[in-house]
């Protein structure tokens, strides 16, 4: 490994991630340095009531606009494909209707290769890399997006995570990890620590997130009422960074750990 000079230890300092870590209170946990504005001090809930409106006339049949699951790049990991592919049946009960049409026929043409039907392959400088991600509605949303209202408000929802709550599974190896990991971001630093952050218009030129989804109203005026990142966030950080990060992340804040870990 290239030592660190002088000249390179100025360069990561000056460059934007440097000049965010040299200017942001950090708490180191477990060889991962903890964002303490955006991870321990905001308050997150996913309440899509708080971000969606509805638009003046229906666009391929949707009708209401402003929330995460507009032009998303959704790219399945590992396993991913073969649990989607492995509940596609309940998934699709909860899918709007035009986008569950559309995947049928998808399905019928795509027999070889059904993983097809909901997703494409990521090309990146012209070339393939080997992974896919889920494909867009004419609308420009998620495939698996769904609108409605409820008691008079707006709601969008995720056709996956509808049917894992009705059927009581776990998300991890069938929602894509790039959805439920969604606004953390964990980014790789040249000392070989990890910063654990989140997707903002501070942080996005160092997460590769789009000024879109950065900007979204769940992150810039979260309800008064919702729990902090850490706590929302809790099974999902559990699953990314492990059980042992998280319980030492509660007692270096002074929070007692759970006797009982989530399911």
């Amino acid at each position: 490994m290239i030592p660190v000079t002088p000249a390179l230890r100025e360069y990561f300092r000056m460059e934007t991630l440097g000049a965010y870590l040299g200017n942001s209170e950090l708490l180191e946990v477990d060889g991962v340095l903890v964002d303490v504005a955006n991870v321990l001090q905001r308050r997150y809930r996913c309440d899509t009531s708080c971000c969606v409106y509805r638009l003046d006339r229906e666009v391929h049949g949707r009708s209401l606009a402003g929330d995460c699951c507009h032009r998303p790049e959704v790219r399945l990991a590992a396993g991913e494909e073969e649990g989607l592919l492995a509940h596609l049946e309940g998934i699709m009960r909860h899918m709007a209707p035009g986008s569950r049409e559309m995947l049928i026929g998808r399905l019928a043409r795509c027999q070889e290769d059904p993983g097809l039907a909901f997703s494409s392959p990521v090309i990146v400088n012209g070339r393939l890399t080997g992974h896919r991600r889920l494909r867009l509605t004419p609308a420009g949303d998620c495939l698996f997006r769904f609108e409605g209202y409820e008691n008079g408000r707006p709601f969008v929802r995720c056709a996956i995570h509808a049917y894992l709550l009705e059927s009581g599974l776990p998300l991890w190896g069938i929602k894509p990890m790039t959805c439920w990991v969604w606004p953390l971001a964990v980014v790789p630093l040249y000392d070989g620590r990890l910063l654990l952050t989140l997707h903002t218009r501070d942080t996005l030129m160092f997460t590769g997130e789009g000024h879109y989804h950065a900007s979204r109203p769940c992150l810039l005026h979260p309800p008064e009422d919702a729990p902090f990142v850490y706590q929302t966030a809790e099974q999902e950080l559990r699953q990314l960074l492990g059980n042992d990060f998280y319980d030492h992340l509660l007692k270096a804040i002074g929070e007692p750990a759970p006797h009982g870990l989530p399911a």
